[in-house]
């Protein structure tokens, strides 16, 4: 169990979190003090009286995520280290340094630190701190730094075709020699048109294995049916994009609900309503917002009143099944028969 916190772990504990809170500008020198506060404070555990962990305090007290809090104290270990490594031109704020945090030993980053400057340097900014883009860019050539490839030999001379004649009666007693008229030649039947020829002339093993990644994915994305159904994600931008719609359309706000019951009445009145609508249009949104138009055009020159997509649902599935039954059949029957067929039946 951790022991209480002394008067002077309290004074000063206080007086870091006032540190942290007054730094309000976000220029380098708060960002220095904050990181320093932030990192006493989490070294020494001076919140374990008032908070479990430390994200606690950054969260509750200051507003700062993690993320955060670790990249201003991120930024003053390695500001420190770059003034350790007599860096002259050091950065200003942590979003600079944020690539360095990729490589491990202070002098890897103080170089790349150096080269990045050198890379961003002008004439008339000649010691300005260089923006991240340049400092990720000397980071990764230094993490990726490339030895002098090996020294190979010579590989022999060839010899020239019309050096090695060519005697037919050395080949295989199964091997033929055929003349294939050109009119007559064609390309392999697994091939997929959309491929030029051109790369059967190409010798390189990248190349080829390029060209054979191509015609598998030509060959798989023919037999992908267009009305696949969507996952998951796809599915509730979908129904999301139905909720906006017919929000827009009937002038009745969307559901913001809070508690479980609440979230059971949207559940029955609007969300599982537009699942539907979105199934009976194979997901496509703007056949579904179709749908949800033409129902509710038709049921408010009725008269009928319409509170959320529940109240449309029995329209809608009655255009769906017009569309499909057109579709099926030589006579186009209106939905609105169907309609008013299932409402007969009721």
């Amino acid at each position: 169990m951790d022991k209480p916190l002394s008067n002077k772990e309290r004074n000063r504990f206080e007086e870091l979190i006032s540190t942290v809170k007054d730094a309000a500008e976000r220029d380098v020198h708060a960002q220095l003090e904050m990181g320093v506060a932030m990192l006493e404070i989490r070294d020494g555990r001076l919140y374990r009286e008032d908070y479990d962990t430390f994200e606690e305090l950054c969260l509750d007290v200051w507003g700062y995520g993690r993320s955060y809090a670790y990249q201003l104290i991120d930024f003053n270990v390695i500001r420190g280290q770059l003034e350790g490594q007599g860096v002259k031109v050091l950065p200003m704020n942590e979003y600079q340094i944020r690539p360095l945090k990729r490589l491990k030993a202070p002098e890897e980053r103080a170089q790349a630190w150096e080269n990045a400057v050198e890379m961003s340097a002008t004439a008339d900014k000649a010691d300005t701190p260089p923006p991240q883009s340049v400092v990720k860019r000397a980071v990764e050539a230094e993490l990726y730094k490339l030895e002098p490839p090996p020294a190979q030999a010579e590989p022999p001379e060839r010899q020239p075709v019309d050096a090695v004649p060519f005697d037919p009666e050395k080949l295989p007693a199964s091997a033929e020699l055929v003349d294939v008229p050109p009119e007559t030649q064609t390309a392999p039947k697994h091939r997929a048109p959309d491929i030029p020829p051109i790369l059967d002339h190409i010798q390189c093993p990248v190349c080829h294995s390029v060209y054979e990644f191509l015609e598998e994915y030509l060959r798989s994305a023919e037999e992908i049916p267009q009305n696949s159904r969507p996952n998951g994600r796809d599915q509730n931008r979908i129904r999301a994009g139905l909720e906006q719609h017919f929000s827009a359309i009937s002038n009745i706000p969307m559901p913001m609900p809070k508690t479980e019951k609440q979230k059971g009445e949207a559940r029955v009145r609007w969300w599982t309503p537009l699942r539907e609508i979105a199934e009976l249009a194979n997901w496509n949104q703007r056949e579904a917002e179709s749908l949800i138009e033409q129902s509710f055009k038709h049921l408010r020159d009725k008269g009928f009143l319409i509170e959320a997509p529940q109240s449309i649902l029995k329209t809608v599935r009655a255009l769906a099944a017009g569309q499909t039954a057109s579709s099926q059949s030589g006579r186009k029957k209106s939905g609105y028969e169907l309609y008013k067929e299932m409402y007969q039946n009721e």
